[in-house]
């Protein structure tokens, strides 16, 4: 009975040391900055308004929505039908995935709905300098999003990024929001690809992060702005997190040694 016991206790162990290190798997990396590559669509669709905490920085901001037919910057290498969204993070960060809520119809003040059905053509990229970008999603090519008012997980990893970029290349089969009841297609919508919300996961490595340009939060505040800042945020003043290799030999540890205290009970249970 006490073998049996001493068992369930090692088990017991064993899963309360490996819980941490699942539910610290991933942590929304703050954004602190946001520039698309060409003029934006419109005053209330800048860069920002693809982030929940930069959107605040933009006078009646709505959404981002990028024209894939409007003329680049300079500095701009996107090819021809594509325009792009850069993101700096507050941090460097080894991403694990990138969530991302596709405009379909609806405002920012009203509940968002899909009376669109817009299928997103994009690719997702990432960069460790904010100079040179490496395609993380999909693997190669293009990817082509659903058609639901949900935020879309991608599952995609790359280590110690500070910029994230989105490569749109506008849309297909968007409908007429009053014009649905022929089925017509809003031709002049496919050249756009609109973004509501973005969201960045991973875990933080700490660092100054990146300036992608335009407004940049303080990730400490509660969404007040300030000017541009050569390097990002820095985490509000916070420690640095501990990265996924530190976390695993911290656990690791911990396992060994509760393993170690159940043998050295088993043994002396044994003795008497």
């Amino acid at each position: 009975m006490k073998k049996r016991l001493i068992s369930l206790l090692a088990i017991a162990l064993v899963v309360c040391t490996c819980l941490p290190m699942v539910a610290h798997a991933a942590d929304k990396i703050t954004i602190t900055s946001a520039k698309s590559d060409s003029a934006a669509a419109g005053k209330k669709a800048l860069a920002e308004c693809a982030v929940e905490n930069l959107r605040s920085s933009v006078e009646g901001g709505l959404w981002y929505m990028g024209d894939t037919t409007s003329a680049p910057d300079d500095d701009s290498d996107a090819q021809p039908g594509e325009r792009y969204l850069t993101l700096g993070l507050s941090q460097a960060a080894d991403i694990s995935s990138i969530k991302i809520q596709w405009y379909q119809g609806g405002s920012a003040v009203d509940d968002v709905k899909a009376t669109k059905q817009r299928a997103y053509i994009f690719r997702i990229e990432a960069s460790a300098d904010g100079t040179k970008f490496t395609q993380i999603y999909p693997a190669s090519g293009d990817a082509k999003s659903g058609k639901g008012s949900d935020f879309e997980e991608y599952a995609c990893t790359f280590s110690n990024a500070v910029a994230v970029r989105v490569v749109g290349k506008g849309s297909e089969d968007g409908l007429y929001d009053s014009g649905d009841k022929n089925g017509e297609r809003d031709e002049v919508s496919d050249k756009f690809f609109a973004i509501r919300n973005i969201e960045v996961w991973g875990t933080g490595k700490g660092g100054s992060g990146y300036n992608a340009g335009g407004s940049t939060v303080n990730p400490g505040s509660s969404g007040g702005t300030n000017t541009n800042t050569p390097t990002g945020g820095n985490g509000g003043g916070n420690a640095a997190p501990t990265g996924d290799f530190e976390n695993i030999l911290l656990f690791a540890g911990i396992a060994v040694v509760a393993c170690a205290a159940v043998v050295i009970i088993r043994k002396k249970l044994r003795e008497r």
